[in-house]
């Protein structure tokens, strides 16, 4: 009986954590000329005394730049966020300065030792962090936005593949928020995100094989309606979380280490997954505003080799951004570099 209770208060929790990440990082009713801006009141040269975090979406009305001539999915120009818990000074900021230009559509890694930076960078992105820690700069984020999260027990929770993915749809449906959807269409919408990280299969634990169109599309589609999350492995629930993201059409993929807890097999069926979403995705979206950014977060450096863009950050600041072979060179270097001090002070 006790067994049952915490069971049954621990999915209860878990479905309220869940709705309070949808509200938080689920950007709803985005107009296709929108984009969420984060910057704060303070500027370089002309700082004031109560640096705020002002967030507001950019219209031509208000003088904003939208996303109608802007090429970038994430643009963020000299952003400085510092925990309230370190000291005054500048040094001791997370971020110090960070410019970062995104284009749209991009498969973009952000690569760093831990404590760099790099995981205050994406909760920013994701309107995570405190309105009173964004000291100076701004980050504009193409809406709506969706977060996955490293751990996919932390956003997997219901009982089924498809009713997992189907959760946010759902939820709008019932509060008849946006556009209302049918079961029917939800479905639908449901079956092709699952299509799109590769989980629509008669047998989920196989690999996709080139006869994967011939198959029987509805016997696929049950067959992911009816598998227990609690089967899944790592990889395939990493999948699904993503697919949940997927299914409410954000502009913008936020994905904070998502191959942490994998292994290698895991590991390449998730970088898979993403790499088929943002193709997918922008070959269906004509609009070049629509396309999807994905903004991922690794410390695996044979993952770089799979981005569009990267940048390698240390210390709170870029030290290194374009094409993964000029980041690949930039880490290696730098790794050079650590191997010989540490040999100098050794022989010292």
């Amino acid at each position: 009986m006790s067994t049952t209770c915490s069971r049954s208060h621990r999915f209860a929790l878990s479905l309220s954590v869940r709705a309070v990440r949808y509200r938080r990082l689920r950007c709803s009713g985005a107009s296709s000329d929108r984009s969420l801006v984060i910057k704060g009141r303070q500027s370089r040269q002309n700082q004031t005394s109560n640096g705020k975090l002002n967030i507001l979406r950019a219209t031509n009305e208000e003088g904003e730049d939208t996303n109608n001539n802007n090429i970038y999915g994430v643009d963020v120009e000299d952003l400085v966020v510092k925990y309230a818990s370190t000291s005054d000074d500048d040094s001791a900021a997370a971020l110090r300065g960070i410019t970062l230009k995104i284009p749209r559509g991009a498969l973009f890694m952000i690569l760093g030792p831990n404590g760099s930076g790099k995981s205050t960078l994406l909760r920013t992105l994701a309107g995570l962090t405190k309105k009173e820690e964004i000291k100076s700069g701004f980050a504009k984020v193409n809406e709506p936005r969706a977060f996955v999260f490293q751990n996919p027990d932390h956003q997997v929770i219901m009982p089924t593949v498809a009713h997992d993915v189907a959760f946010g749809l759902r939820r709008k449906q019932r509060r008849g928020r946006e556009t209302w959807l049918s079961n029917e269409e939800i479905e639908e919408k449901v079956r092709k995100t699952l299509r799109m990280v590769n989980m629509l299969k008669t047998d989920l634990d196989e690999e996709d094989d080139d006869n994967d169109e011939d198959e029987d599309s509805n016997k696929k589609y049950e067959s992911a309606l009816n598998r227990q999350v609690s089967t899944l492995s790592g990889g395939q629930k990493q999948r699904v979380a993503i697919a949940g993201a997927l299914v409410e059409d954000p502009r913008t993929l936020l994905l904070d280490e998502l191959t942490t807890f994998l292994d290698e097999a895991d590991q390449r069926s998730v970088l898979k997954a993403v790499k088929n979403v943002l193709k997918t995705s922008n070959d269906q979206r004509k609009d070049p505003r629509d396309k999807v950014t994905a903004v991922w977060v690794t410390h695996r450096l044979e993952e770089l080799k799979e981005a569009d863009l990267a940048a390698y950050i240390e210390d709170g600041q870029v030290v290194a951004f374009g094409g993964p072979e000029d980041v690949q060179k930039c880490i290696s270097e730098k790794q050079a570099n650590r191997r010989r001090m540490r040999r100098a002070n050794r022989s010292g």
